[in-house]
Parts: structure tokens; C-alpha cells; sequence
């Protein structure tokens, strides 16, 4: 997780994510699969990709859940820009921070929840 949200903060990881509120706390919204995808075809993180002992989406979403900082039990459904995108895990920014991680939020993906006031 530390290595996407490093990618993210440089403007590199080119998947579409946004930041909301789900269920009362601020998240980044992504899909496990695009973050699979991001570090097996980024060739600065090929070594990293072929660390890893497992490269499921699915057995990254799960370690997630058990760290409890996805937020719910359902997969989420967000407009990004113009584009409708489907089965975004929430994660957690509160919870996240408190294992030290963290990601600049943008503006431009975060104006819908800053203007409800729910950041």
C-alpha cells in the first residue's frame, strides 16, 4: 500500500481513484485489480512486483480488510471526471495514518465530498 500511495502522490499511478466519504470517514477509493496491474506493468517496480509472494488482487484486498482499514463490506460506485467506475474498495486516510501512511489528497477528486462538508 506503501508503494501506491507513493505513486500517487507523484503523479505516476494512471488507474482511476478518487477520495469520499464512505460511511462517515474521509477514504481513497481504488480498485485492488488496478493496483495489481500498476505494479506488475511499472518497470521502476519490477523488482518490488516480483518480491511480492502473492500478486492476487484479491489476497491484497483481503490483507486489507484484515488490517481494518477498508471501510464497510460492499465495494462502492463513484463518478471520476466524466466516467462512471464501478467496485472501488474504500480505504480508510484515518486508519491508514495510523499504520504512518499517507497521500496528498487532490483537490480536482476531492471537490464533490469537501463541498457536502463531510472532509
Amino acid at each position: 500500500m506503501e508503494t501506491v500511495l507513493s505513486e500517487i502522490d507523484g503523479g505516476n499511478y494512471k488507474h482511476p481513484y478518487t477520495f469520499d466519504t464512505v460511511d462517515g470517514e474521509f477514504c481513497l477509493l481504488l480498485r485492488t485489480g488496478h493496483v495489481m496491474d500498476h505494479l506488475a506493468h511499472t518497470s521502476a517496480l519490477r523488482d518490488k512486483w516480483n518480491g511480492l509472494p502473492v500478486k492476487s488482487d484479491r489476497v491484497f484486498k483481503a490483507q486489507l480488510k484484515h488490517a481494518g482499514v477498508v471501510v464497510g463490506e460492499k465495494e462502492v460506485e463513484r463518478r471520476i471526471y466524466t466516467r462512471r467506475v464501478p467496485y472501488l474498495t474504500p480505504v480508510s486516510l484515518e486508519r491508514l495514518a495510523v499504520f504512518g501512511l499517507h497521500v496528498s489528497i487532490r483537490d480536482d477528486l476531492a471537490t464533490d465530498a469537501l463541498e457536502r462538508g463531510h472532509a
